[in-house]
C-alpha cells in the first residue's frame, strides 16, 4: 500500500487526468446499463409479437344498433360469452390494453398526468360540489403484463381474482412518475365508466416500461395509472338490477373485453374459422375481424432487435475507447515516473511487484471514479436492482480489464527499457 501511496503523489496533474477520464466512462458506463436494460426488456416482450398475425375484433354496435341491442337482456349474456370464449380460447392469445381515462377524485398528482395533457387539453371538472379531475389510464388484460414484459419497482401485479369485478374496490398499478405521489396501500377514489370505486394501490412500475395497445403500437407508461379490464362475477342477466343503476358501465365493460387484439401465427381464413366457431357458441354474430397495424408492430419489433445490436456496437466501441485513454495516460505515467520505479527496485522490491502496484493504482483510480455515476444511478432509477447489478457487473468487468491492460504494459514496458540494466549502470 506504501507504493501504492507513493504513485499517487507523483504527477498529481496526470492523476486527476485519470480520474476525470474514468468518471467520464462510468458514465458512459451509466447510459449503457440503463439502455441495456431497456433494450433487453423490449427484445424480451417484442419476441411475442415477431412474425405473429395481428388482428383487431371490433364489434358492429354502434348508435341505434348498439341501443336496440341491449334492450334484450339476453344480449347481454351473448356478448359476455363471446368475450369469455375469446380470453379463453387455446388457438390464439386474446390481448386487451385499452387507452381508457379515469375520473379521480382529489387529485394528489399535477396535470401532466391530464388524460389530454399532451394535446393542450388540462381538463379539470367537479361533481358533486367534490373535485376530480380526469387522468390517464390504461385496462388491461391479464396477458398484457407477460407478453410486455412489464416490470415492478414495487408492489405486485394483479392477482387472478382482481381481473373480476368485486362490488366496488379496484386494484391500481401506478406508472413510475407516480411514486413520488401515492405510495403502496394508497386507496384512491376513482370513477371507471362512470361507476365509483375505491381504488388501492398494489404496485408502482419501473421507469419506462412500454405496453403494445389497441391504439398506439408502443405507449409509455410512466404517467398512466393501470386497471384491470374486469370480467362479471355472474352472467349479465343476472346482474341487470345494478345495470340499471351503472347501465353504462355494463355495456363499456362487455364491449371493452370484446374489442380485443388476436395474436396468433394462423392466417387470416384460419382466424376467421376459429372466431366464427366461437361466435355460433355464443350465438354473437355483430363483429368484424381487422387488421391492426401488424406491419408497425412487426416493424417496431425489428427496431428493437435492431437497437441491441447498436447497444453492442457501441460498448464495443466505449471498451476500445477506454483501452486507448488508459494505454495514453498509462504510457504517460510510466514514462514520468521511471526514476521512482528506480527507488523501489532499489529498496527491495522486485519488477513484478511494481508492476502489480502500478495495475492497482489504476484500479483504484478507476474504481472512485466508478462511485458518482452508481450514485446517479441510484438516484434517477430509484434503487432498481436490475440496473444497479448490471452497471456494477459492467464496473467488475472494466476493472478486470483495467488492471490486466496496466500489468501487461507496464511489464513489457520495463522489459523493453530494461530498467535492471539501467540499475547496473
Amino acid at each position: 500500500m506504501k507504493i501504492i501511496r507513493l504513485l499517487f503523489k507523483q504527477n498529481k496533474i496526470l492523476n486527476l487526468l485519470n480520474s476525470v477520464i474514468a468518471i467520464v466512462l462510468f458514465l458512459f458506463l451509466v447510459a449503457l446499463a440503463v439502455n441495456m436494460q431497456q433494450a433487453s426488456l423490449e427484445v424480451g416482450a417484442m419476441k411475442h409479437f415477431k412474425d405473429k398475425n395481428i388482428y383487431q375484433i371490433s364489434d358492429d354496435l354502434v348508435n341505434e344498433i348498439e341501443g336496440e341491442f341491449f334492450k334484450k337482456k339476453y344480449n347481454y349474456d351473448k356478448l359476455n360469452e363471446f368475450a369469455s370464449m375469446l380470453e379463453q380460447s387455446t388457438a390464439f392469445q386474446y390481448y386487451k390494453a385499452n387507452w381508457q381515462p379515469i375520473d379521480v377524485l382529489d387529485f394528489k398528482g399535477d396535470k401532466v398526468f391530464g388524460a389530454y395533457y399532451e394535446s393542450g387539453d388540462t381538463e379539470h371538472f367537479k361533481k358533486d360540489d367534490r373535485g376530480y379531475h380526469f387522468v390517464k389510464s390504461i385496462q388491461i388484460s391479464k396477458s398484457v403484463i407477460p407478453i410486455n414484459n412489464v416490470q415492478l419497482i414495487q408492489g405486485r401485479f394483479f392477482d387472478e381474482d382482481e381481473y373480476v369485478l368485486q362490488e366496488n374496490s379496484i386494484p391500481i398499478i401506478l406508472g413510475a412518475e407516480y411514486s413520488s405521489i401515492y405510495k403502496l396501500g394508497d386507496e384512491i377514489k376513482i370513477e371507471y365508466y362512470f361507476k365509483q370505486f375505491t381504488g388501492t394501490v398494489v404496485g408502482i412500475l419501473q421507469p419506462s416500461q412500454k405496453i403494445v395497445t389497441t391504439n398506439r403500437p408502443e405507449l409509455i407508461l410512466d404517467r398512466y395509472m393501470i386497471i384491470p379490464a374486469l370480467s362479471l362475477p355472474d352472467a349479465p342477466s343476472r346482474l341487470l338490477k345494478n345495470a340499471t343503476k351503472y347501465p353504462i358501465f355494463f355495456k363499456a365493460s362487455l364491449l371493452s373485453r370484446a374489442n380485443g387484439v388476436i395474436l396468433s401465427e394462423l392466417d387470416p381464413l384460419a382466424i376467421r374459422k376459429v372466431v366464427g366457431e366461437i361466435a355460433d357458441k355464443a350465438v354473437f354474430d355483430q363483429f368484424a375481424i381487422i387488421g391492426a397495424d401488424g406491419p408497425i408492430i412487426q416493424t417496431l419489433a425489428q427496431m428493437t432487435e435492431t437497437n441491441r445490436m447498436t447497444l453492442v456496437f457501441l460498448s464495443i466501441l466505449l471498451l476500445l475507447i477506454a483501452i486507448s485513454a488508459l494505454f495514453v495516460t498509462l504510457y504517460m505515467k510510466t514514462k514520468k515516473n521511471v526514476d521512482t520505479y528506480k527507488v523501489l527496485l532499489i529498496s527491495g522490491a522486485t519488477l513484478e511487484h511494481v508492476c502489480k502496484m502500478l495495475g492497482f493504482q489504476f484500479v483504484m483510480t478507476y474504481f472512485i471514479g466508478s462511485i458518482l455515476p452508481l450514485l446517479i444511478i441510484l438516484l434517477l432509477t430509484n434503487f432498481s436492482i436490475s440496473i444497479l447489478s448490471v452497471y456494477i457487473l459492467l464496473v467488475i468487468l472494466f476493472l478486470i480489464i483495467v488492471f490486466t491492460v496496466s500489468y501487461v504494459f507496464a511489464k513489457k514496458f520495463f522489459t523493453k527499457m530494461d530498467l535492471v540494466r539501467e540499475l547496473k549502470g
